[in-house]
C-alpha cells in the first residue's frame, strides 16, 4: 500500500511542469499561499505542500505543546512538502529529518472554489510513533475519486514526541495533531472545505491517535467523524 501511494505522489510531482496557473489562497490571517495545479487520472487537482501549521518545535519550544504558527504578508510558495520529523530512516537504519517538521500537505479537486463545503480528511500516519510522515500520502486519488479535500499531516516522532518528564505535559505529537486540526478549522474554508465536516482516519498509531482524540478532552470539537485503522485491543 506504501508503495502505490508513493508512487501516487511521484506521478503528482512529474506533472507539474504541465500544470495551468499557480492556485492561490488567502488563510484567515490575511497571508496568502501559492499551490500548484496537476492533473491525476485525467482530473484536476490543486496542491499545497509543505503547509506550516505551528511552530517550529525547536529551542525553547522543544519538549512543550505546540504553539500557533504566526501570520505573515504577502505571499509564501506551498509547492514543496516540508521535512519529515526526526526519525531512523527503517530501509537504510539512517537519521532522517529535521526538527522543523511540523507542515501539512493540502489536496484539492480542481475548480474548488472557497466556500464549497467539500468534506476533508485529515490522514494522520502510522509507524509505531517513531517513524512515518505525512508526505507518501498526498492524496490525489482520494480527491479526485471522492470529491473530498485531503489533508496529510506531520508530528512529532519518539522522545521528541512522546518522552514524559516531570514538569511536561506528554504527549506532544498528540498535541502537534491537535494544533494541525485546529489551523484546518480555521483554514480550510478557504480552500473549499467544510470545516464542520472533517473525518479523521490513520492506521497503525495514526490509528491510536485518532482513538485518543475521540476519547480526549481537547479536539472533540475540531472533526465531526473518525475511522480508526488498528486492531482492536491496542492501548490509547
Amino acid at each position: 500500500m506504501a508503495f502505490t501511494l508513493q508512487t501516487i505522489t511521484a506521478v503528482c510531482l512529474l506533472v507539474y511542469c504541465t500544470s495551468a496557473a499557480d492556485p492561490i489562497v488567502t488563510l484567515s490571517h490575511g497571508g496568502q499561499l501559492r499551490g500548484v495545479s496537476t492533473t491525476f487520472l485525467d482530473s484536476k487537482v490543486d496542491l499545497f505542500l509543505g503547509v506550516r501549521y505551528a511552530k517550529p518545535p525547536v529551542g525553547k519550544l522543544r519538549f512543550k505543546k505546540t504553539e500557533e504558527a504566526e501570520g505573515w504578508k504577502g505571499v509564501e510558495d506551498a509547492k514543496a512538502p516540508g521535512s519529515i520529523c526526526p526519525q531512523i530512516d527503517p530501509t537504510t537504519y539512517k537519521f532522517a529529518g529535521e526538527e522543523d517538521c511540523l507542515f501539512m500537505d493540502i489536496t484539492v479537486p480542481g475548480g474548488v472554489q472557497p466556500g464549497a463545503k467539500k468534506p476533508v480528511m485529515v490522514w494522520i500516519p502510522g509507524g509505531g510513533f517513531v517513524m512515518g510522515s505525512g508526505k507518501p500520502y498526498i492524496g490525489a486519488a482520494l480527491a479526485t475519486t471522492g470529491d473530498v479535500i485531503t489533508v496529510s499531516i506531520n508530528y512529532r516522532l519518539g522522545v521528541l514526541g512522546f518522552l514524559a518528564i516531570e514538569k511536561g505535559t506528554g504527549n506532544y505529537g498528540l498535541w502537534d495533531q491537535r494544533a494541525a486540526l485546529l489551523w484546518i478549522k480555521q483554514n480550510i474554508a478557504q480552500f473549499g472545505g467544510d470545516p464542520d465536516l472533517v473525518t479523521i482516519f490513520g492506521e497503525s498509531a495514526g490509528g491510536s491517535s485518532v482513538s485518543a482524540h475521540t476519547i480526549g478532552q481537547h479536539s472533540g470539537d475540531l472533526f465531526k467523524r473518525a475511522i480508526v485503522q488498528v486492531r482492536p485491543g491496542v492501548q490509547v
